[in-house]
């Protein structure tokens, strides 16, 4: 009930109203090999710190750029083969995690490509949302069920991890490169 999702909703509304074939995907997590994002922020500090502190009391699905592109073509098919309405859907990875343990699981997948890291594992540090403020506050829950696309599309989701593990292999290879 934030002020961010407050506003949020209210662009969504008002979207619709301008235009009713107005068809909005909502996702979360949001990652790629691209611009700036939490796996990315990780890989950086875990060549760059030998400790860190990372929220464990907020969980959602990491959501690739990559999934969302996919899913959304198939949506607009849908649409046009009239399996789809307009509308309001989520589009998220199957599965949940903290941010504590997705960075845990970025930190394994990029050890395990090779990719030399400062961070002492047992360093990795669980905390709370109390322990980390920002200037905005963010849901404990970020979960969403993407039930409907899912069964009108006749699709699953993969598990959040499939799209990470991918990620962090691509980014290494880069890093590897330069």
């Amino acid at each position: 009930n934030s002020g961010y999702g407050r506003t949020k909703l209210a662009g969504e509304e008002e979207a619709m109203r301008q235009c009713p074939r107005t068809m909005i995907i909502r996702t979360a997590w949001l990652y790629s090999t691209f611009g700036n994002n939490f796996v990315k922020t990780m890989l950086k500090l875990g060549q760059e710190r030998a400790e860190l502190r990372v929220v464990a009391d907020q969980v959602g699905a990491p959501t690739s750029a990559e999934l969302i592109a996919d899913v959304t073509a198939l949506a607009i098919a849908g649409y046009r083969q009239q399996h789809l309405t307009s509308g309001l859907y989520h589009l998220t990875a199957a599965g949940q995690v903290s941010w504590h343990g997705f960075a845990q699981f970025i930190f394994e997948e990029a050890a395990a490509c090779g990719y030399t890291l400062m961070l002492d594992m047992t360093k990795l540090q669980a905390i709370s949302t109390a322990d980390y403020p920002t200037p905005a506050s963010r849901p404990a829950n970020s979960r969403m069920t993407c039930k409907t696309l899912e069964e009108r599309l006749k699709i699953q989701m993969p598990d959040w991890t499939a799209h990470v593990r991918r990620t962090v292999e691509d980014l290494v290879k880069t890093h590897n490169k330069g």
